[in-house]
């Protein structure tokens, strides 16, 4: 029977990218750099744009005034293989050194920070256009290519041809830390911090700081956003800032080598993600990226430690590109006394240097060269075989130091902190940049902390002035650095070994575990009750939340809570086969929350949820069999995956039956919605493909549509839908549906 669809061409409210094709129908050559001819950026203010790249040009001092680096106004075409965009943006000088501002030929070139009011490339909203001879050109996509490989945090790093009004050049295109990198790299949103350089940088370069230099929040608008973010924050604040402290008083013997999470007893021994950071970024020749005041680093809260986010490396720079040059470069020695205490280097080289990760690595950089296939490929085996080379010495000069006396911060205790803490606190009085140094940070209440300093004062400050502190190292005009973090309480934690991975909880829940017959059950004692299982490999297990009927978050309260999650029943990092869920009155965010997992689940039954039934990220799951009764908002909800249902059936959905958004995949056999706003949305270079779909009591049916500015249109195909409700299509989308 044929259902009389209305269809609305909508245009957005929100000003995006004006693009002369449908970024729905592009979304796989719209991720690929190869596809870019040309960005063309112009600055119509061209006669100040030029005076102020003179100004640079002509100053006496060796690095580049801060007071010079004004932003213009500036529209930005982007040539596509395909057809082209255009939208609105502003540019400003990128750079510290003066090496970011070049003569030519040609004209003034120089480094560029980009910021677009309007659309994306690649995602990103927030770039540098650099000289490439700043990052080594080639070497630094080719550093970025291994380690994004190997599942090292990295940004979008290309070589593109720019022209700035009418200056042609070769650029290297590197997206800014951000919300979009972290979710392009498959990790929820969190802190993101970075050594702290305002006190090693003057008008006249490089000064040396007495190790008095910290780090800094990147993303004070994260920490902003309500208590849970704080609490996350503070707490990665003050672990950062020990490890930052220790360095630095012991540099004569650990050199450049730093792992905040050897801070932690718990993560230390099995957590070798920073010495594996460290074996890859010297085998790169890359360890310009180890110095204290380069490093980047993301706090993620499934884990509760940090992961080393990469920058400014300079792979491979002042090496000759033979591979007997390469070895003979020797490797800092600090480095190799101290990182790889509790890294099997023999095997992590082998595994580093496979052709697996070969395969991979390459394609990668083919795509990012701006080189054809040929050239790019010959490029690359020729740094692949010095990379290769560089491997095996490191892997010899470890084991010949591996007697060498070793130190390694996992051994300081909270006692020798405080030890390490007043000989910084001796050697920072001594800066007179440093006008206070905060000891101790403690929250009154939800509106103010309260702050004690080194010369014994002591102050209350809004959550605006402490954003400050953290990111900009200023209290109303006033040079101040915090060190560390006291949370007043510390609610109980529980966590389980179990198989390789672990299930937390916190005091709030029952847990039961019936080994023998594969069945797991979590009762909440009370609405706040939480589990997280990760790192789990769980194979026709049988998994049962039951929820205590209440509701666990208050209007206004952020979407997840202190230990960062949003599910009642939290899975992480986590393979499926053949596992059965059923969660009922989830008083959580979500009701089952998902995370970079993977895998078969053969049925999933949602009943009684307070927002979100399931909700999935980062992850590659089938489901035989999804059933959800009643949801406050969405039914289900997934983002930035690959995503298989065979039958569906989600009925009184407060908002979307189903919602596809961030680069999904979905590919749904059969679904029947019953009363819904929305039945099925498809969003923000989302695929989705279902063969039947049944709608009965729906506002609108289906809509495919752009929502973020990092994105771009979305593509919809059905086979057969029997709904009477609207169609909602935007002008960036697809839609393609057999009306029967």
């Amino acid at each position: 029977m044929l259902r009389v669809i209305i269809i609305f061409i909508l245009s957005t409210s929100i000003a995006y990218a004006e693009c002369d094709f449908k970024t729905g129908k592009y979304i796989e050559e719209l991720g690929n750099p190869r596809n870019i001819d040309k960005i063309t950026i112009t600055v119509p203010k061209n006669s100040k744009w030029q005076k102020n790249a003179l100004k640079i040009a002509l100053s006496r001092t060796k690095n580049i005034p801060n007071k010079l680096k004004t932003r213009f106004k500036a529209k930005f075409e982007i040539n596509y293989t395909m057809g082209s965009c255009t939208f609105w943006g502003s540019v400003r000088q990128n750079g510290d050194w003066r090496d970011h501002i070049s003569l030519t030929a040609n004209g003034i070139v120089r480094s560029l920070d980009a910021k677009l009011d309007q659309g994306n490339i690649f995602n990103s909203v927030q770039f540098k256009l650099l000289i490439p001879e700043t990052r080594g050109g080639l070497n630094e996509v080719f550093g970025v290519s291994v380690l994004n490989t190997l599942d090292f945090i990295t940004p979008e790093t290309s070589q593109v041809n720019v022209s700035v009004n009418g200056i042609n050049s070769v650029m290297l295109f590197q997206e800014t830390a951000r919300k979009e990198m972290l979710e392009r790299n498959n990790r929820r949103e969190g802190p993101l911090f970075e050594g702290d350089e305002t006190l090693i940088w003057g008008n006249d370069g490089l000064r040396v700081d007495g190790g008095v230099s910290l780090s800094r929040l990147e993303n004070k608008n994260w920490f902003l956003k309500g208590a849970s973010s704080q609490e996350i924050t503070l707490k990665a604040f003050s672990i950062l800032q020990s490890a930052y402290i220790i360095g630095n008083n012991n540099s004569t013997q650990m050199g450049r080598y730093i792992d905040p999470n050897a801070l932690q007893p718990e993560a230390s021994k099995w957590n070798l993600t920073f010495p594996r950071f460290h074996f890859l970024i010297q085998a790169l020749g890359a360890e310009h990226a180890l110095a204290f005041h380069n490093r980047k680093f993301y706090y993620n809260v499934f884990d509760n430690s940090f992961e080393p986010v990469y920058y400014d490396g300079n792979v491979f720079t002042g090496y000759d590109k033979s591979v007997f040059q390469a070895t003979r470069n020797p490797f800092d020695p600090k480095i190799l006394k101290n990182a790889y205490n509790n890294l099997d280097v023999q095997h992590y080289g082998d595994l580093i240097i496979t052709d697996q990760v070969k395969k991979k690595s390459k394609n990668y950089f083919v795509k990012r060269s701006g080189l054809n296939q040929k050239d790019a490929s010959k490029v690359f085996d020729n740094y692949w075989a010095i990379f290769t080379a560089r491997t095996i010495n490191l892997q010899h000069q470890v084991q010949v130091l591996n007697s060498s006396v070793k130190i390694n911060s996992s051994k300081f205790s909270a006692d020798d902190y405080f030890v390490e803490l007043d000989i910084f606190l001796t050697r920072a009085s001594r800066d007179t940049s440093i006008e206070l140094l905060g000891i101790q940070l403690q929250k009154k209440d939800n509106e103010t902390y309260f702050i004690n300093f080194q010369n014994q004062q002591s102050k209350h400050i809004s959550i605006e002035e402490l954003a400050n502190i953290l990111a900009k190292n200023n209290l109303k005009e006033s040079r101040v650095s915090l060190l560390h973090y006291k949370k007043n309480d510390s609610k109980k934690i529980s966590v389980l070994k179990f198989q390789n991975g672990e299930i937390i909880s916190n005091a709030d829940l029952k847990v039961s575990i019936d080994k023998d017959n594969r069945t797991m059950k979590f009762e909440q004692n009370n609405s706040t009750g939480w589990v997280l299982l990760k790192n789990l490999s769980l194979k026709d297990w049988n998994v049962k939340f039951v929820g205590s009927l209440q509701v666990s978050q208050i209007s206004g309260e952020q979407r997840f809570n202190e230990a960062g999650l949003t599910g009642c029943l939290n899975f992480y990092n986590s393979k499926f086969s053949n596992v059965d869920i059923s969660v009922s009155n989830g008083g959580c965010e979500d009701s089952l929350n998902i995370v970079r997992s993977r895998g078969t689940l053969d049925k999933i039954k949602i009943i009684k949820a307070f927002e979100d039934a399931l909700d999935i990220d980062f992850s590659n799951i089938s489901i035989n069999s999804l059933i959800v009764n009643k949801a406050g908002n969405d039914c289900f909800d997934v983002s930035s995956g690959h995503y298989e249902i065979t039958k569906a059936k989600l009925h009184q959905c407060g908002d979307k039956a189903i919602s596809v958004g961030e680069a999904s995949v979905l590919n749904l056999d059969q679904v029947d919605m019953l009363s819904a706003n929305i039945g099925i949305s498809s969003k923000d270079y989302s695929k989705v493909d279902i063969l039947t779909a049944k709608a009965t009591n729906l506002s609108i049916c289906l809509e495919v549509k752009q929502k973020k500015q990092e994105f771009g249109g979305a593509s919809l195909q059905l086979g057969k839908l029997e709904c009477d409700g609207m169609i909602e299509v935007d002008k960036h989308s697809i839609l393609k549906t057999l009306l029967q």
